[in-house]
């Protein structure tokens, strides 16, 4: 029995042989069928090729093996191939039966009439250098449809089809269309209005069209909208990943991204500076900048791992995004063997990592991960100035508004004086109702509060007692670990040296109404004495109970054994508890040097805020008591203070207006530092090249065959007198002889413009990824980006300027049933119609709103998210504090964006780990709570409503204001009656429940809330309703289909 082992699909019935073979296109019809069946066992990869055959190569398929040919072109019934397809012996059946690929019959008709046409094998199509091909012929109808050369290759397709294209959609979906595809945001309604008035789609020779579109093309938000794009692509964080997650400084790449864009900087341009801006001659410091592009990889800053393997994962990671970006070619396929399916080998892949192999860079992260450019922004200052001013605004309110506290002060202090007992004490003795430990210590009460343990003295250790706090509030926890007799040393613990270690302070509340249990907040932790931590491996510090991480902690090393050791936790906010409500406190001792565990331990609470919480020293009012002073004129001027500032943390009206202020002053600070040098992971080569090898199955160290620069042979080589460095690498990507470049680019701006790509793989140009819609149009416009320069703009022109796009996306009433011949729109018969991104969305809620901050460039920013979003996956080490002011509404491209907790506001968004060229789409419940829920599109339906209610008096104009901000038209007949009926609803619930209004009506930014939601005024009393219920009637909208959809 001969023996032939490749795979190829499933048990199949003989076919009869073909009276007449019809053409057959190899790139289009029979390499997919190899590719998905064949090439995994029969293809380039060398490592797990059977039967020494290669069926992507024509000479070693039909070469003669011991008197049988695998193809013979021209006879199927000499063609093993077909034999072993068609045979129904199982041992020698291709493939074999237990594979999980199947072909088709027709796959096998394909298959024989491909080898009775002479089995002619082409290079696969995307890896043919570009040609211009010729217009096609079109019918006259076509030719009146028209518009340019896109219509030409579209409109012939669907000739062939018997299929029209769809209308032209109404000039205001146009309007929108086009403005929220080229700057992502709605148009503004006078735009609108304006366009709608001049265009007309029978005059060829009108102008408004294309000066609509110059118009949007010269935005400076166009560039906002293409970077938030290539930042995806780029995998772009403000953070460095992993689980350090270190603040990194790159975000001045990001406005060189936006201004690159907004000047139209040609595309091989673009890609050269960011290749290898630092090698061009005389570098400027912004093309040394765009270099930064390849360093926005993660970076792995744990203990424990070699710094070479996180190099080599980097230089790995910039590979495999050239070849997403770039070639759209799935390159990680190569790191471990050579591709499966792609011509592309092992050692071409080390051949391009070899290109970046010698930045000089050692594999650390954070402040270590150079190389760095110091480079100082030029956008800070006009957010300096910005924050300035609404510092003093909110400045002004805090001192009016402190007046008024000093008097409530003077009332409180009068009324304290005369109730307050001499013995007052800050803090009260908290004795549990339950006690118990996690690994049998024995816990005892004794004397004055003290709880004891036996000694038995384990590795680790949790404390858990459970208790009535017997205060109306908690605002703070006192731990205080006296020496004693029974421990070693008469010290604190029963360890060696008998200090302690405390690694983690746990706060719960429990309750027995509803068997729930919620985790509380602790904002700070200080302590009379902390050990030094670099000494005592990692734990000294009492900040570091509130991290979650054993692997540091508070400790009392080096200090008195016969002092008692004090611990203040104060609480996030004052916790209120109900009768049916307990505390659940656990002290943890889970240190790597274990068995340091409190011999003694008293736990204290406080319901005082302040310096009570956040000092050792003496509370304010039990100074106060101890001073015997009977009137306010008596007691020193430093504890009045004292008094005055516990006082205003309770004091609701001063708060109101203090918190704000602080937070302004905070950002203030932030963007004055953000003025100066930063420092940008760039890239720069070492002084001496590295070495580059084949690494063996892609492990880091396991280094092979050494090996120079280069790139995959089928993609052409390197341009004459181009050099073997990142440069000639760039060079070679944007050469008019690469063949996938200026496919991907083109294909990359259709799916941005159009919705869908011409090749709906974006990431996959390869043998697997699926064909181009219209293959001839792609190559036309390819070819045309290159000819003109690389101008991004121009393409993107072309585009919406043609009758294609401008398609209407409706299919109600369609008698072509194009639902059912071509459901994903691959004819391009009509416009897509989907929901926007969710940034999209967001910038579009601010800008119908008229809040956003169009200002170009600058630091991040923060946009509200919910309170502790950062706290749980960063253990408690960052703290997420949204922005203030305009810093609030500003684009969501400024957004800062933590990869370990990417924006929780976003939705189907890219994860920024590593480099996505295309996000998925999808609607989800949980999408629509985002949109209904989430404080921006709430202070944004109030703002748009409080907007309308300015514009006009009349219910009806009002509602028609809102609607032209959020969906560029008026409301028909039906759907203003279903608003007002609603309308008049709302506005009668909240006439009943005025404080329910009010309390709808107050969030958001300070400058945003009107003042009769956050005080009393008779006067104004119907007010609040009123918003309200438009407020309510506009966050409706705000949440129609059709707002979020592009059209």
């Amino acid at each position: 029995m001969r023996s032939l082992l490749f795979i190829l699909g499933s048990c199949f019935l003989p076919l009869p042989v073909l009276s007449a073979a019809p053409s057959i296109s190899f790139s289009k019809e029979v390499l997919p069928i190899l590719a998905e069946n064949c090439f995994q066992c029969h293809g380039p990869d060398d490592n797990t090729r059977e039967a020494d055959l290669r069926l992507d190569l024509f000479e070693d398929a039909i070469r003669p093996r011991d008197g049988y040919q695998v193809i013979t072109p021209g006879n199927v019934n000499q063609s093993e191939l077909i034999n072993r397809i068609l045979s129904d012996d199982e041992s020698i059946k291709m493939p074999p039966p237990n594979f999980e690929k199947h072909l088709s019959k027709q796959d096998i008709a394909i298959l024989q009439n491909w080898i009775a046409n002479g089995a002619q094998f082409e290079q696969h199509w995307s890896f043919k250098q570009v040609v211009k091909p010729e217009l096609p012929h079109i019918s006259r109808k076509t030719l009146r449809w028209q518009r340019n050369e896109i219509d030409t290759f579209v409109g012939h397709k669907l000739e062939s089809q018997r299929i029209t294209p769809s209308r032209e959609a109404v000039a205001t979906t146009l309007a929108r269309r086009l403005s929220l595809d080229i700057t992502g945001l709605p148009p503004s309604p006078e735009s609108v209005q304006e366009f709608v008035a001049n265009y007309d789609p029978e005059n060829l020779e009108d102008t408004a069209y294309t000066d609509y579109v110059n118009t949007l093309l010269e935005s400076p938000h166009y560039g906002e909208r293409m970077a938030m794009f290539w930042l995806d692509a780029a995998r772009y964080s403000d953070t460095d990943g992993y689980q350090s997650d270190s603040t990194r400084s790159n975000w001045p790449w990001k406005d060189w991204v936006i201004n690159a864009f907004n000047s139209n900087m040609p595309f091989d341009q673009f890609t050269i500076e960011q290749f290898a801006g630092d090698l061009l001659p005389e570098a400027t410091a912004e093309q040394k900048l765009a270099t930064c592009f390849h360093r926005n990889h993660m970076a792995n800053g744990e203990g424990g791992r070699h710094p070479e393997e996180s190099r080599i994962e980097y230089v790995i990671d910039r590979v495999n995004t050239t070849g997403t970006v770039w070639l759209g070619v799935t390159l990680g396929c190569c790191q471990c063997h050579s591709h499966k399916y792609d011509p592309i080998s092992h050692q071409s892949y080390y051949e391009m990592f070899s290109f970046f192999n010698s930045i000089d860079e050692d594999g650390k992260a954070g402040g270590g991960a150079k190389p760095f450019l110091s480079y100082k922004p030029t956008t800070v200052e006009p957010h300096i100035a910005t924050t300035q001013k609404l510092v003093n605004d909110r400045l002004q309110a805090e001192r009016t508004e402190y007046i008024l506290a000093e008097q409530r002060f003077n009332e409180w202090l009068d009324l304290t004086i005369a109730n307050l007992n001499d013995d007052y004490q800050a803090w009260r003795v908290f004795t549990p109702t339950s006690m118990s430990s996690a690994f049998g210590t024995k816990l005892t009460v004794v004397e004055d509060g003290l709880i004891s343990t036996n000694d038995k003295n384990p590795h680790h250790e949790d404390f858990q007692l459970t208790g009535k706090t017997g205060l109306s509030r908690v605002t703070g926890i006192r731990i205080e670990v006296p020496p004693a007799e029974q421990n070693t040393n008469g010290a604190f613990s029963r360890s060696e040296s008998g200090h302690f270690i405390l690694t983690d302070v746990k706060l719960r509340v429990v309750s027995t109404a509803t068997s729930t249990v919620r985790d509380i907040k602790f904002a700070q932790a200080i302590a009379d004495h902390q050990a030094d931590r670099g000494k005592y491996n990692g734990y000294g510090l009492v900040a570091h109970i509130l991290d979650d991480d054993p692997r540091n902690g508070w400790a009392s090393f080096d200090s008195d054994m016969k002092t008692p050791r004090i611990a203040v936790l104060a609480l996030e906010k004052p916790l209120v508890l109900t009768p049916e409500e307990s505390i659940y406190l656990e002290l943890q001792q889970r240190s790597l040097q274990g068995s340091h565990n409190l011999g003694a331990f008293r736990i204290s609470l406080t319901d005082r805020a302040g310096k009570t919480v956040r000092s050792l020293d003496k509370a304010p009012l039990q100074k106060l008591a101890e001073s015997l002073d009977t009137s306010q004129d008596k007691i020193d001027a430093g504890l009045r203070n004292e008094l005055l500032q516990q006082f205003l943390i309770d004091d609701v009206a001063y708060q109101r207006v203090k918190q704000p202020l602080t937070q302004a002053q905070a950002q203030l600070s932030e963007f004055k530092s953000a003025a100066g040098d930063k420092r940008v992971m760039v890239l720069s080569e070492r002084p001496e090249a590295r070495k580059s090898h084949v690494l063996l199955r892609g492990v880091w160290d396991a280094q092979g065959e050494e090996v120079g620069t280069g790139v995959p042979p089928v993609l052409g080589t390197l341009p004459k007198d181009a050099p073997s460095n990142r440069l000639g690498l760039a060079q070679w990507l944007v050469n008019r002889k690469n063949p996938l470049t200026a496919r991907v680019t083109t294909n990359h701006l259709w799916r941005l413009i159009m919705g869908k790509g011409l090749v709906r793989t974006a990431e996959d140009f390869g043998v697997q990824g699926e064909l181009p819609t219209h293959p001839q149009l792609l190559d036309w416009l390819a070819a045309d980006l290159m000819e003109n320069n690389w101008d991004l703009k121009g393409l993107i022109r072309k585009i919406v300027a043609s009758a294609t796009y401008r398609q209407s996306s409706e299919l109600g009433e369609d008698k072509r049933n194009l639902l059912e011949q071509d459901p994903e729109n691959r004819l391009l018969a009509r416009a897509e119609r989907y929901r926007m991104p969710a940034w999209m969305i967001r910038d579009s809620a601010l800008v119908a709103s008229q809040l956003l901050d169009t200002s170009i460039g600058g630091p991040p920013v923060r946009p509200y998210q919910p309170i502790g979003v950062w706290a749980d996956i960063t253990m408690g080490r960052f703290k997420y504090s949204p922005s203030q002011g305009n810093a609030q509404f500003r684009r969501t491209v400024y957004a800062f964006w933590r990869r370990s907790a990417a924006p929780a506001f976003l939705f189907d968004n890219a994860k920024r780990r590593v480099c996505q060229v295309k996000t998925p789409i999808t609607n989800t419940p949980l999408q629509a709570l985002t949109l209904m829920n989430d404080l921006t599109y709430l202070e944004a339906s109030r703002v748009l409503a409080q907007n309308a209610i300015t514009c006009s008096v009349l219910i009806e104009e009002q509602i028609k204001f809102i609607y032209q901000h959020l969906l560029s038209r008026n409301p028909n007949a039906e759907e203003l009656k279903i608003v007002q009926i609603q309308l008049k609803e709302l506005e009668t619930f909240y006439r009943s429940h005025p404080e329910q209004a009010k309390r709808y009506l107050r969030h958001g930014q300070p400058e945003t809330i009107p003042e009769f939601a956050s005080g009393s005024f008779p006067d104004r009393q119907q007010e609040a309703p009123r918003l309200a219920a438009l407020s309510s009637i506009t966050s409706m909208i705000m949440n129609l289909d059709e707002t979020i959809t592009r059209e």
